[in-house]
């Protein structure tokens, strides 16, 4: 279901036909299937988000749900910016490419925002790729902003939510950019199923989607380099792989390897 899976699946989600009128938007990875829209409550983005929903009205439509098989470009540099993407399942990551080398800058989860980066300047400035198959909750900007003045606890998450994420990649850039390479990977193993954990406690089984080379090019690794340290990483009994699949079974002794920053993840 994700970059990394707790035993979830992608679960099956009846979509409606497009509404009148309306088109049905193409997927952009050539051979791929038609991604198919359909109407999304105010209670479907506040679920999300885990924020308390008490209006049963359900009288507005909020967004659209929009479904990518892994690959398909979500939008690209410089596409306008319109909305907001929340990913209810699947995983998602922001890619950027000087020259021909390509730079993965985000890796989404479910319940975490992207393409908010465009707000400034009204265009994104990374490519948005599915990793997997990915169902996303797409909000218009000007329906996101209007909800917020009206539900106050609404507008409280998504500020939280976008201060959690560029948090987030502010301590990313500095592990990048101070710690070693045998930090780095503990500390992507460890960030990943703290994000996928609950009340701070990280799963303790994570299944990978995307391919080593991908996570290598993302904690700025070369592929043998990541591969040799995960391997350390098994080797002191921290964890165990299981082909796509890592176990974790020392939770307190990979946050030992990846001191100083694993203090970080508890203001998650």
């Amino acid at each position: 279901m994700y970059i990394v899976d707790s035993q979830i699946h992608v679960p099956h989600i009846a979509v409606t036909p497009p509404m009148a009128g309306e088109p049905v938007a193409k997927a952009t990875r050539p051979g791929s299937s038609p991604i198919i829209r359909r109407c999304a409550p105010l209670s479907h983005l506040c679920n999300l988000l885990n924020v308390s929903y008490v209006d049963k009205t359900e009288l507005s439509v909020t967004g659209y749900y929009v479904r990518h098989g892994a690959g398909d470009l979500i939008y690209q540099v410089d596409d306008p910016f319109m909305g907001i993407y929340i990913v209810a399942a699947g995983s998602a990551k922001t890619t950027l490419k000087y020259g021909s080398a390509e730079t993965i800058t985000g890796l989404f989860l479910p319940g975490e925002i992207l393409g908010f980066e465009g707000i400034d300047g009204g265009a994104h400035t990374n490519a948005g790729v599915a990793v997997s198959e990915l169902l996303l909750l797409w909000v218009p900007y000007s329906a996101l902003i209007g909800y917020c003045r009206i539900y106050n606890d609404l507008e409280d998450a998504i500020l939280k939510a976008f201060a959690q994420q560029i948090f987030d990649a502010t301590v990313l850039m500095e592990v990048l950019a101070r710690a070693s390479a045998t930090v780095k990977t503990a500390f992507f193993v460890l960030n990943l199923a703290t994000r996928m954990g609950t009340y701070h406690e990280p799963v303790t089984e994570l299944r990978l989607t995307l391919m080593r080379k991908d996570i290598a090019l993302y904690v700025g690794m070369a592929y043998e380099t990541f591969c040799r340290h995960l391997n350390g990483l098994e080797e002191k009994k921290l964890i165990r792989c299981d082909g796509n699949t890592i176990h974790i079974d020392d939770v307190q002794g990979l946050k030992e390897a990846c001191k100083p920053y694993s203090g970080y993840l508890a203001n998650r």
